[in-house]
């Protein structure tokens, strides 16, 4: 009786296998590549985006938007009153703001750049922003540091297989790569993008920006 149930399951195994419908494995592997094509893509649609709206961003402004996604802003709101007076001098300063209103950050979007002049032009209370603005800080799970670092590597691929280059690009690079070896994650926009894009922003968690300022965005386009 073992005998035929081994037969038997034998016969079954080689008409699945016929079928293409074994191994799982195959199917978990298919699955996985699909996956895959669908975050390359998705990266080299921002890197696209940044092309074409940042023309002057370099490696480490490229590096900087993913990370925004995984981090948000990349530090602690310690001190709410320097926070915000230094938002008001910001505000005050302000004569240009380059950039859209608003953008997501990486491919992703888990956090949005959320510009300042929307308060600016008083189509978001200066409270109501920082407030937000305070809350995606606050409410920021970090992710492991390795888990960071291998996304970036995977992204970094990503960047050299696609043909887009940057100047000072290897520089970048390395120094990105170094921090990244010490547990540090966080860098600023490069010289360069400073000096051609006035841009004044905060990180606002997806879901706070979605449900509580683009209405408010929203409402004022249709004055």
């Amino acid at each position: 009786m073992r005998k035929k149930l081994v037969i038997i399951f034998a016969m079954l195994s080689m008409v699945f296998s016929l079928s293409g419908q074994m191994p799982l494995t195959g199917v978990r592997q298919r699955n996985c590549s699909l996956k895959d094509e669908e975050k390359s893509r998705k990266v080299v649609e921002v890197l696209k985006m940044m092309k074409d709206r940042y023309p002057e961003a370099q490696y480490r402004d490229v590096y900087k938007n993913f990370m925004q996604d995984y981090f948000g802003p990349g530090h602690i709101l310690s001190d709410t009153i320097a926070a915000s007076r230094y938002m008001s001098e910001e505000l005050q300063k302000m004569r240009n703001y380059d950039g859209p209103a608003y953008e997501p950050t990486g491919y992703n979007g888990n956090f949005y750049r959320v510009n300042l002049s929307l308060v600016k032009d008083s189509i978001i209370p200066y409270d109501k922003y920082f407030h937000a603005f305070f809350r995606s800080v606050s409410g920021i799970v970090p992710p492991p540091h390795n888990e960071w670092e291998s996304e970036w590597m995977a992204i970094d691929g990503i960047i050299r297989d696609n043909g887009f280059s940057y100047q000072e690009e290897e520089f970048d690079r390395k120094e990105i790569m170094d921090l990244l070896s010490k547990g540090n994650f966080v860098v600023h926009h490069s010289e360069r993008f400073n000096n051609a894009y006035e841009l004044h922003y905060r990180i606002i968690s997806k879901e706070i920006f979605l449900t509580e300022l683009l209405p408010l965005i929203e409402k004022s386009r249709q004055k």
